[in-house]
């Protein structure tokens, strides 16, 4: 059970939140009960139990754009932890948490927008370093409209090596709404998302290192050479690996598998 306080130009008031792994989290206000969504519930688990938590501008009621500004000036950086779908205007900075690495998360407002079409959504795949005999990648979804979108398919995503399937296929749902933001330009290596960029993510991971018997897997690896995703209507293919460098070793560049196994998580906001 936690107890927050939220204060407000007329009075404050206390919010009695129950935090819990099956029904949902619920929060007392009065005598009415309110079912919290799961990334505000845990928000709010993680913002409420930190202490000696350096202090930090608000940026409550801010734009993206404006609030990764005004961090930036007190020496601080944007984090964005997710997005909740509010009567706010979309990009306003709903909740912040600052941390003790002069970094400020913060829960960005969206509205539910139309389906992104096909022609709405370009793809990048980005390499996410290897660690405990696993690989792990990171394909990105932005949106390169003019007008927001909702990511609302399951994605289904294959390895292809000359057009053929080397790879099982993983098949991964989205986790809740994903609206991502309009005229999405593509990440840079090695550097943060900008702040005011929502796109989405689908999270790769396959076992390298050792084979189903222990053995070492490197006689049976497999590199796939593209990544065929498959997201309601839309069809995108990205190459599996950096524009600058060829895959290997492990984490440097293309998934490395071994014998074609890969893994995931559910499609979520790219939060860095």
């Amino acid at each position: 059970m936690l107890l927050t306080r939220f204060g407000y130009p007329s009075d404050a008031v206390d919010v009695i939140i129950s935090i819990a792994c099956s029904a949902g989290s619920v929060a007392y206000i009065h005598d009415r009960a309110y079912l919290l969504p799961a990334l505000l519930a845990s928000y709010l688990e993680e913002a409420t139990g930190r202490v000696g938590t350096a202090l930090a501008p608000n940026l409550l009621g801010q734009t993206l754009t404006h609030a990764a500004d005004t961090a930036r000036r007190a020496g601080d950086q944007l984090k964005l932890g997710g997005e909740l779908v509010d009567s706010a205007p979309a990009g306003t900075v709903l909740l912040q948490d600052p941390t003790l690495d002069h970094q400020i998360e913060i829960i960005a407002a969206v509205h539910h927008s139309p389906p992104c079409r096909a022609g709405h959504l370009a793809i990048q795949y980005l390499p996410g370093g290897a660690g405990t005999g696993n690989d792990f990648g990171t394909i990105l979804l932005r949106n390169t409209s003019t007008s927001w979108c909702e990511l609302d398919a399951p994605a289904a995503v294959t390895g292809l090596t000359g057009g053929h399937r080397v790879t099982n296929t993983l098949r991964l749902a989205t986790a809740g709404d994903l609206e991502l933001s309009p005229l999405a330009t593509a990440a840079v290596p090695g550097q943060a998302l900008p702040a005011d960029q929502l796109a989405a993510s689908l999270s790769l991971s396959a076992e390298y290192r050792d084979d189903a018997d222990g053995a070492p897997c490197i006689p049976h690896w497999v590199v796939p050479t593209t990544w065929h995703v498959v997201l309601g209507a839309a069809t995108l293919t990205v190459a599996n690996n950096r524009a600058t460098a060829h895959a290997g070793p492990p984490g440097a560049g293309g998934l490395i598998t071994c014998r074609g196994q890969i893994g995931g998580a559910p499609i979520g906001i790219a939060t860095s």
